[in-house]
């Protein structure tokens, strides 16, 4: 994400407009306009200021760290690397396992989305996929003849 859409996503964030949030930086609306637009770029003091005023860091606008705090590969490289994140003194995202998909998850991946999605149709599916495994598993244990 570019230091203009950090400004914009923050912005939207705490529900400022461009025009707030120039007057309360004191600059011009235009001047917010061409940040998020990546068409200018404030100086270092402005970003300062940006921050301080849309309630972030300045580490967050400058994309060293996500929303969270946490750093972003793009900036630093392997988010593993926890030496180099040490010697920073930062923390990386927690490492955790993807949570299983729960029913609706599995729903809206088999049927893309669709609201009108029943019951009964997501059972026809569990006894479809019952029945391939079940034939895959036949498959594998039937020899081929011999000659």
């Amino acid at each position: 994400m570019t230091l203009g859409a950090r400004i914009r996503t923050a912005r939207k964030t705490i529900g400022l407009t461009q025009a707030q949030l120039a007057d309360l930086c004191g600059m011009a609306t235009i001047t917010i306009q061409q940040y998020e637009r990546d068409k200018r770029t404030p100086d270092i003091e402005k970003i300062f200021l940006l921050a301080e005023k849309l309630r972030t860091t300045v580490e967050y606008l400058i994309g060293t760290v996500d929303e969270n705090g946490y750093l972003t590969p793009e900036t630093f490289g392997d988010p593993d690397d926890y030496e180099f994140v040490k010697a920073l003194g930062l923390t990386s995202p927690p490492q955790e396992p993807n949570p299983p998909a729960d029913e609706e998850d599995i729903k809206f991946a088999l049927f893309g989305g669709e609201s009108e999605i029943t019951d009964e149709m997501y059972e026809e599916v569990r006894q479809f996929a019952k029945f391939v495994r079940q034939r895959e598993a036949e498959k594998k244990n039937k020899k081929p003849p011999q000659d």
